[in-house]
């Protein structure tokens, strides 16, 4: 039996795709962050986090997608799976709608506690000491 059978389920998963393809970007971004980055790539990773994040946050809480969550919510005879994906998003979606889509930094703004505070004097990342692990 296939997971997915709904058509309506299926569209949305389609266009959803775009959306699962940035979280994904972001998350090797992210690893990328804590293990490989360079200090001084810092304020330019997270400007383009910031993008991403906002971009992903439009694509999710667009009408056009709403509308097709709320369709499938109303589908009969979803299957688990199927009801775990509308679920899901639907959960997505009331989180990313009540997060003002503003947020966006930029590497030649300044803002207190923003990106330039994460610049040393000399353009270095401070970074707390840590001792390695035994």
């Amino acid at each position: 039996m296939a997971k997915f059978e709904n058509p309506v389920i299926k569209e949305l998963l389609e266009r959803y795709r775009r959306v699962w393809s940035l979280g994904h970007a972001m998350s090797l971004m992210g690893w990328d962050e804590e293990t490989y980055m360079p200090s001084q790539g810092v304020v330019e990773r997270a400007t383009a986090m910031a993008e991403l994040r906002t971009l992903y946050q439009e694509l999710i809480t667009s009408d056009q997608f709403v509308s097709l969550v709320e369709r499938a919510s109303k589908q009969e005879g979803l299957n688990e799976y199927e009801r775990g994906v509308v679920r899901v998003l639907n959960r997505e979606i009331t989180i990313l709608k009540k997060i003002p889509p503003e947020p966006q930094l930029r590497a030649d703004q300044d803002v207190p506690g923003g990106l330039h505070s994460l610049e040393g004097g000399q353009g270095q990342v401070r970074l707390p000491d840590v001792q390695a692990l035994p």
